[in-house]
């Protein structure tokens, strides 16, 4: 539902190694949505510059900085 309201193609998705994105679960949707995941190297702290100025400047434009509530 989340991907259908962006205003573009989603091909790619970049993160960092955190296991709320590198988890089966996020990689069985990825696969099933023909998705590429990339993430960036461990302990490289630049590494994910592109990904935090996207986040910034795309998705928190359309999708706004309210937070998901915790179950």
């Amino acid at each position: 539902m989340i991907i259908s309201q962006f205003p573009f193609v989603v091909f790619g998705f970049h993160s960092d190694n955190g296991l709320e994105f590198i988890n089966g679960k996020v990689a069985q949707l990825l696969k099933k949505l023909r998705i590429e995941q990339t993430k960036s190297r461990a302990r490289q702290s630049n590494d994910n510059a592109l990904a935090e100025s996207k986040n910034a400047s795309v998705v928190r434009k359309h999708m706004g900085y309210s937070r998901t509530p915790q179950k």
